[in-house]
Order: C-alpha cells, then structure tokens, then sequence
C-alpha cells in the first residue's frame, strides 16, 4: 500500500480482529496491547468442563481465567441486559473467574487504573508480570468527543 496515509491504514489493519461488538470493546482491547499487556481474546465463548456453554465474555485470558467486560450504555438502558450479564458474570465468577468490568470512563478518564487493574488480576493468576508503559501516541487510537482526562 503506497500514498497518503498508508502508513496508518497499515497500522489499523493490523490491529484489526473479528468477533468484536462495539468500539468500546476494541478500544479496551488496544489499550491493553498498546500498554504492553497481553491481547485479550475477542468475543470469546466460555464453556464448562463438559462444553456447555456458560457466557460470552467481552474479552478474556482463557489461560489464566480472566474476562474483561465492557459495560456501556446498553446496561443503563436494558434491564434484560443488565440482568443477563449480571447472572453470567457471577456464574463465572462460581467457577473461579475473575471479571472485571470496565466503564467509558475507565478507557478514557482512568487508562492507567484499569490498566493496573488488569495487570494485577493477571499477576494473581500467576501470569509474568509485565510493566505498563503506555505510550503516548495510544490516544490517536482514542479520540472521541466528551472525554477528556488529566492522566493524558
């Protein structure tokens, strides 16, 4: 690819993965990869140990049993939603999880606190820890009208 811009429709298109819902879901995707953490599988099933199906999480760390949800606006609005994600959340947490969920906020206000947030829960999971070095060239990835924050 030659010309104007190349450069970062390269970039994006490596970034670029399926089975993502929203967004938010995928800013909260590139904030872990960006920030040197390990990418987080998209849209991914979680079963028993019998393969039956348990939830869907946002993202997750199969390995070390960690899901990351992204709880927009739809919760606000949804008590369905709501009340489904609340009953899988805890169905995995019963089965040693550990959920995190994360707001707008949490992306764009607090990055470097979900960011640790993360990290610890990876490092409870005996997962190597990682530092956090959050270049600051990640907020071109996130730039949206409403937010802004003192950690930028």
């Amino acid at each position: 690819m030659r010309g104007r811009g190349a450069r970062n429709v390269s970039r994006a298109i490596a970034l670029v993965r399926a089975r993502v819902d929203s967004p938010m879901e995928t800013r909260l995707r590139l904030l872990c990869v960006l920030a040197g953490l390990p990418e987080p599988e998209p849209g991914a099933e979680i079963h028993d140990e019998h393969g039956q199906w348990i939830a869907t999480a946002d993202l997750r760390y199969d390995k070390e049993r960690i899901a990351l949800e992204y709880d927009g606006d739809l919760h606000r609005t949804s008590k369905r939603k709501w009340r489904h994600d609340v009953a899988a959340r805890e169905e995995l947490r019963a089965r040693g999880w550990i959920v995190l969920a994360v707001t707008a906020d949490d992306i764009f206000v607090r990055p470097h606190r979900t960011l640790a947030r993360i990290h610890d829960a990876l490092v409870a999971r005996r997962h190597p820890a990682v530092p956090i070095t959050l270049d600051p060239a990640w907020r071109d990835y996130f730039r949206v009208r409403g937010y802004l924050s003192d950690e930028w």
